[in-house]
């Protein structure tokens, strides 16, 4: 049964802020301060590749780029504690990450980069994320992720 008390304490949370006072989803949301291109080269075997283009849009000598690999569909058993013998199923696990990446003076970077996917990892629910930050802040500009398609 949903009480009133209960409906009262649902928190409602954008970019991990309450926007329930803004009394509009958007609130003063502002267009994004960052483009990121990206494309994934992802074989059947051997390494992977991604390259983008991110560019910030405005000034911001703070801001720092990331690329992680990770992985969806992983399982964990708990053979201990009060969960023992539950099955944990995980999404968006970190395998690999680079960073942070330096932009260059005008807030331009291309990135090229490898990527050695171990034996253990199950290609096809892996995927590439770059996140384009504000490193004093940590007001996220920018972000693109991309899974590897399934054939």
């Amino acid at each position: 049964e949903v009480t009133s008390a209960s409906v009262d304490n649902l928190k409602f949370l954008r970019d991990g802020k309450d926007w329930r006072r803004s009394g509009n989803v958007l609130g003063d949301r502002r267009d994004a301060a960052a483009s990121i291109d990206m494309e994934l080269n992802h074989p059947k075997q051997g390494p992977w590749s991604v390259s983008a283009k991110v560019r910030t849009l405005l000034p911001n000598p703070a801001a720092e780029v990331w690329l992680a690999v990770y992985e969806n569909n992983l399982e964990s058993r708990v053979n201990a504690g009060e969960n023992r013998g539950e099955t944990l199923r995980h999404d968006f696990v970190v395998r690999q990450k680079y960073g942070p990446l330096p932009l260059a003076a005008d807030g331009s970077l291309s990135v090229n980069q490898s990527i050695k996917v171990a034996d253990a990892w199950k290609r096809d629910d892996l995927g590439v994320a770059i996140v384009v930050q504000d490193a004093k802040t940590g007001d996220v500009l920018q972000a693109v992720s991309r899974l590897a398609c399934r054939n």
